[in-house]
């Protein structure tokens, strides 16, 4: 009985690798920006730069809010920021990104990123 338990308890490690040093929170600064969507959705997204959220670089975002839907027509259901790229993505209900010149005028969205 006790090597069978021991076996249980010796099958349970795993093996772990760090990709990257520790980080102490709240190290990243925090930035809450308004983006006001032209007339019509690009495909791919609208380019929105760091520079442009704030910041000299974004290492993630918390939230993407709709604060307006305005004159959209548009079937969209969220939002989300692609770090890599550096585009502001509207995806539809599908869940596939919004049609290439659908129409978003006047849509309003509140970016929440985190970077330095």
């Amino acid at each position: 009985m006790f090597s069978f338990l021991l076996s249980l308890l010796v099958a349970l490690v795993v093996t772990v690798e760090r990709l990257e040093k520790p980080k102490v929170p709240g190290h990243l600064k925090r930035t809450r920006t308004k983006v006001t969507c032209p007339e019509k959705y690009e495909e791919g997204g609208f380019a929105l730069t760091p520079a442009n959220l704030g910041l000299s670089r974004v290492n993630h975002t918390e939230d993407v809010k709709v604060v307006s839907p305005g004159e959209a027509t548009a079937n969209f259901a969220n939002a989300y920021y692609d770090v890599e790229e550096e585009k502001l993505k509207l995806y539809d209900e599908t869940p596939g990104e919004v049609a290439d010149e659908g129409i978003v005028t006047g849509l309003v969205l509140e970016v929440i990123a985190y970077g330095s």
